[in-house]
């Protein structure tokens, strides 16, 4: 009996911690907001920024979707995990997984 005592006060306090936890939320845009009244200018060099990260992804997209005459190299690694027996494939095996592929 004296455990359920025990047991019941601690539980109540972990349910409860989690819900006083919660209300009080991301400060991201209220901070953002003062960011932006105390420093005005800072609205300016932050769309500047941006900007240039969007051109920035837009001419990597281009870039990466450019056909290439070259032969791409793609680094495989196979992990063959056995015991030294049956289960163990051969090179063959794995070269042949990869022409498949």
């Amino acid at each position: 009996m004296s455990r359920v005592r025990l047991l019941l006060p601690l539980l109540f306090l972990l349910l409860t911690a989690d819900g006083i936890q919660a209300q009080h939320g991301c400060a991201h845009r209220h901070q953002r907001q003062e960011m932006h009244r105390a420093h005005p200018e800072w609205m300016g060099m932050q769309q500047l920024r941006n900007a240039a990260l969007e051109d920035h992804a837009r001419t990597f997209d281009a870039q990466s979707m450019a056909c290439t005459d070259g032969d791409i190299l793609i680094p495989i690694v196979f992990h063959v995990v056995h015991d030294n027996g049956p289960e163990n494939i051969s090179d063959a095996q794995i070269h042949e997984a990869i022409v498949q592929l």
